[in-house]
């Protein structure tokens, strides 16, 4: 076998974060962003994937996730991490979890590559300082209200999906659709990301909404912190919202989370009028003790 005939190991690298409407994006980021952030519209919040500049001409788009091969002397969590820390400057642990692997034949062009794909959560107040640097470090929308809207019309209606994404969906499973999923290649005419990791971040963002499932403390879960030290029960149900793309009932939710088990409890305080907007100020939440994970 030659070096060319080698089969070799990589890891891909998806780091999710929520940025906040609070964040100028268009204005200070531009260059950075996907052509998916919504124009003419308020942006809110929205779910994004970390990406790095391209310059591969197999890759197929100008975006793609971090890669490195595995090291001799590194395992493949161990190769996961040290480009969050090396390629991202992420320096704080949190939670890796595998995604799958990867190993279609000619994924990267003529080299035979399989991709051990990883992912994670990080705040975006740790993500921002290394944007636009190290080989150009960007943003990919990956949900946000506005393309929860705006689900393409020739899709499964909204409520017939089990969260939606600009990299794909799932249909609830009924008798016409069974457990179909659609990914990025049937819904767009050509592919967000380089290589595969379009499929990547798919199948990363359907582990990723695991957390947000129930009374399930997400905190511990992605092993960072995710919230304000206060928010509305509003602000928290528009974050759930986009991080599992799909819309969720004001009243269930809340619901949910003031039942005696929830890992958030009233703050005692109030938000003030510059915050809520019109209207009677809103009771803000903290976490409980316990689900307040260190970053």
């Amino acid at each position: 076998m030659t070096t060319s005939d080698a089969v070799r190991v990589s890891v891909t690298l998806a780091v999710f974060t929520v940025v906040s409407e609070q964040t100028d994006l268009r204005g200070s980021l531009p260059h950075l962003l996907s052509t998916g952030l919504p124009t003419g519209k308020p942006f809110h919040r929205g779910l994004f994937v970390v990406t790095k500049r391209s310059d591969d001409a197999d890759a197929g788009s100008d975006s793609v996730l971090p890669s490195s091969f595995v090291r001799p002397d590194e395992s493949i969590r161990e190769a996961a991490r040290r480009i969050a820390r090396e390629d991202l400057g992420l320096e704080r642990r949190g939670v890796l979890r595998q995604t799958g692997i990867f190993d279609a034949v000619g994924r990267e062009g003529e080299n035979r590559v399989i991709s051990i794909g990883y992912w994670a959560y990080a705040n975006f107040d740790d993500v921002a300082p290394i944007l636009g640097g190290r080989d150009r470090v960007g943003l990919e929308l990956v949900s946000s209200i506005a393309t929860i809207d705006e689900m393409p019309g020739k899709q499964p209606s909204l409520g017939d999906t089990d969260g939606f994404s600009r990299f794909g969906f799932r249909v609830r499973p009924n008798q016409v659709w069974g457990h179909k999923k659609v990914l990025s290649a049937e819904m767009n005419d050509s592919p967000i990301l380089g290589f595969d990791h379009d499929d990547i971040v798919f199948y990363s963002w359907r582990a990723l909404r695991h957390g947000f499932d129930g009374q399930l403390d997400p905190v511990r879960f992605f092993g960072t912190r995710l919230f304000p030290e206060e928010f509305s029960l509003s602000e928290l149900r528009e974050f759930y919202e986009v991080c599992r793309g799909e819309q969720i009932s004001p009243y269930q939710f809340r619901r949910d989370m003031q039942r005696d088990d929830s890992y958030i409890e009233p703050s005692g305080r109030t938000s003030d009028s510059s915050r809520q907007g019109r209207g009677k100020p809103a009771s803000l939440f903290q976490l409980q003790s316990w689900a307040n994970a260190a970053d």
